[in-house]
C-alpha cells in the first residue's frame, strides 16, 4: 500500500505534475500539461509561466497554440495571441478548423486580422496529357 502522501499527491494531477517538474527540470511535457491543466482551472498567470518554460525547452507547435490560448483567453491579449499562432504556423501546426473553432481564442474571431492569416490560400496548376491528365492543388497559410 503506498504512503499516504501518496495518495494525497495522486488525487491532484497538478501536484503530481509539479513533483514531475521538481524532479525533472527539463520534462517539457510535464510544464506543458501542467499549463493546460492551469489554464483549465483558471490560473493564467502560472500556466502562462509553465507555458512560456515547456517552449524553451522545447519549442514545439502545440506548445505556440496552447500560449495563444492563454494569452486569448486569460489575459485577452489579441496581439500575443497571434503572434503565438503565427509562431504555431511556422514550427507546422495547420489544424485551422481547431484554430476557427476553438472558443480559448473567441476575441480573435472576428478580428479581420486574424481571418486573414487562418484563410487557406491555394493554386492549382493543369498539365494535359495525351493518356492521362495531371491536376495539382497546392494549399497554403499566408504567414503575414
Amino acid at each position: 500500500m503506498p504512503p499516504a502522501e501518496f495518495a494525497a499527491i495522486a488525487a491532484d494531477p497538478i501536484a503530481i505534475l509539479c513533483e514531475a517538474v521538481k524532479n525533472d527540470s527539463t520534462n517539457h511535457n510535464a510544464f506543458g500539461l501542467r499549463a493546460s491543466l492551469r489554464g483549465n482551472c483558471g490560473d493564467y498567470k502560472n500556466a502562462l509561466t509553465d507555458i512560456n518554460t515547456a517552449i524553451r525547452i522545447n519549442p514545439e507547435k502545440s506548445y505556440f497554440y496552447d500560449k495563444a490560448c492563454i494569452l486569448a483567453k486569460g489575459f485577452h491579449d489579441a496581439k500575443g495571441a497571434k503572434a503565438s499562432i503565427r509562431e504555431a504556423f511556422k514550427k507546422g501546426f495547420c489544424d485551422i478548423k481547431k484554430i476557427k473553432s476553438d472558443k480559448d481564442l473567441a476575441i480573435l474571431q472576428n478580428d479581420s486580422e486574424f481571418i486573414e492569416m487562418t484563410k487557406v490560400k491555394y493554386s492549382w496548376q493543369y498539365k494535359p496529357g495525351v493518356f492521362y491528365s495531371e491536376i495539382f492543388v497546392k494549399t497554403s497559410l499566408v504567414l503575414g
